[in-house]
């Protein structure tokens, strides 16, 4: 099984974008086109299972220190559905 990346996107050395992929080039080349070739990415974690849970751990994480992320409406949705089954 192929791991899946849990990544951050920054311009200007300030992250803007927490995503998940199993293909961080293709997914890092799509992004360059909406956001721009200055943009960078870091990978943040990389695991086989629960990618969900990571990708919004670390999202969570980044909105504490105080980072404005952009959030795709659907994923959110997605999320906190996610979460609610989780708590129960």
């Amino acid at each position: 099984m192929k791991d899946t990346i849990i990544y951050c996107l920054e311009k200007d050395k300030k992250p803007f974008y927490i995503g998940r992929t199993k293909d961080i080039n293709t997914r890092f080349y799509n992004h360059k086109k909406t956001y721009g070739s200055d943009i960078q990415y870091f990978e943040l974690y990389r695991c086989t299972e629960k990618q969900e849970y990571w990708e919004r751990h670390y999202i969570e994480l980044f909105k504490s220190w105080g980072f404005e992320l952009k959030i795709k409406l659907y994923r959110l949705k997605n999320m906190k559905n996610q979460m609610l089954h989780t708590k129960k």
